[in-house]
């Protein structure tokens, strides 16, 4: 029989030990200026002592933002054997860690405006779209733009003399 999972503290949790009000936790966990030094100290030492991780599928939900950044690449993975994209990719992604996104690498054909990457990006599952290769479909691309206009990021690239 497997043992059972510990449950995620909650607000209320987090609350109690705080000795604030279930409000005053969601904002300063939220990132709301306006609550007393005193009161956010709390709460960050009691989310400390419980271990508490926002819940990232939660936040999309509340904020409408993933913090993910899709990196599209062409189906054709040698790209995987040129120096230039891996540098590329580590440069996004360190910068999106920087600021407390994450890269989520898509493969698909760049060319097809009805494949099942188009529609993913189509639907907002990311904030942004940063596509490694100079021949993502204009019809992808526009779509995508139409889509991610309040993007976090997007862009085209490719390397450079190709």
């Amino acid at each position: 029989m497997a043992a059972k999972q510990k449950s995620r503290p909650t607000y209320a949790e987090i609350a109690k030990i705080a000795d604030v009000s279930e409000a005053t936790v969601s904002r300063v966990l939220n990132g709301d200026t306006r609550v007393d030094a005193d009161r956010v100290k709390a709460v960050h030492d009691a989310v400390e002592k419980l271990g508490y991780k926002k819940h990232r599928a939660a936040s999309a939900l509340a904020s409408g933002r993933t913090g993910l950044i899709a990196v599209v690449i062409d189906d054709d993975l040698s790209v995987f054997q040129d120096p230039f994209w891996g540098v590329v990719t580590n440069g996004i992604s360190r910068v999106l860690m920087e600021n407390e996104m994450q890269t989520i690498l898509l493969v698909a054909p760049l060319d097809k405006l009805d494949s099942p990457v188009a529609h993913y990006l189509q639907r907002g599952e990311v904030d942004g779209v940063s596509a490694a290769s100079d021949f993502m479909a204009d019809g992808i691309h526009d779509e995508v733009t139409d889509v991610q206009r309040d993007s976090a990021i997007r862009c085209r690239w490719a390397q450079p003399g190709a």
